[in-house]
C-alpha cells in the first residue's frame, strides 16, 4: 500500500495550477484469491503511474484506505465505516486543500462503494464554496467507469465489464504486485 507523503508542498504561484489528488479506496476481502487491500494496491499503483507521469504539475495525498463497506462486513478483514462518518471524512479531506488556497482538485477511487458518499458530498462542497470560489473545480472519478468502454471492446474476456475480484481486478493485482 502506497502511503508516502506528497514530495513537497506546492508553492503559493502553483496552487492555482497543481491538482491535488485524493485517492479514495477500501480494505476488504475481494475474493478468496485476491488479497486484502485489493481496491488500494490498484488505485495506489494507477495513481503512482499518473505521478510519474505529470511529475510536478500534480500533488498526490497519501491513499485513504478506509471505505464505504458496509456490504461486505460479513467478510473476513474488512474495515468500513458508516455511510455519514465516511461523508465528513471526504468534506474534511476535500476542504483541507481549499482551506490552504487549492482550487483544483481531483479525487480518484478505486472501490465502487464509495461513489456514491463522495459525489454527495463534492456537489456540497461545490456549492458551499461557489459564491465565494468560483474558480474552484472539484471533480470525482472511479478508475472502474473511466476505464469501461475501453475495457468493454477487448475481446475475449469473460467479463465485459469490472465488477468485484473479477478478472481485471485480479489482472491488475497480478501486475502491480507480481510478488503475490
Amino acid at each position: 500500500m502506497d502511503t508516502k507523503p506528497a514530495a513537497r508542498a506546492p508553492s503559493e504561484q502553483q496552487r492555482d495550477k497543481v491538482v491535488w489528488s485524493d485517492r479514495w479506496s477500501n480494505l476488504e476481502r475481494c475474493g478468496y484469491h485476491l488479497p486484502l487491500l485489493t481496491d488500494s494496491m490498484i488505485g495506489g499503483e494507477i495513481a503512482r503511474r499518473v505521478e510519474a507521469e505529470l511529475g510536478a504539475d500534480t500533488a498526490f495525498l497519501p491513499i485513504l484506505w478506509i471505505g464505504a463497506s458496509t456490504h461486505h462486513s460479513a467478510f473476513a478483514g474488512t474495515v468500513t465505516s458508516p455511510n455519514d462518518l465516511y461523508i465528513k471524512v471526504i468534506e474534511e479531506v476535500i476542504e483541507s486543500p481549499i482551506r490552504g488556497g487549492f482550487q483544483r482538485i481531483f479525487l480518484l477511487d478505486s472501490h465502487v462503494g464509495n461513489v456514491v458518499p463522495a459525489n454527495m458530498e463534492l456537489q456540497d462542497v461545490q456549492l458551499r464554496y461557489a459564491p465565494r470560489m468560483p474558480d474552484l473545480w472539484l471533480t470525482f472519478a472511479s478508475w472502474f467507469a473511466t476505464t469501461a468502454p475501453a475495457t468493454a471492446q477487448i475481446e475475449g474476456l469473460y467479463q465485459g465489464s469490472i465488477s468485484h475480484a473479477c478478472e481485471w481486478e485480479t489482472s491488475m493485482i497480478q501486475e502491480a504486485r507480481r510478488s503475490l
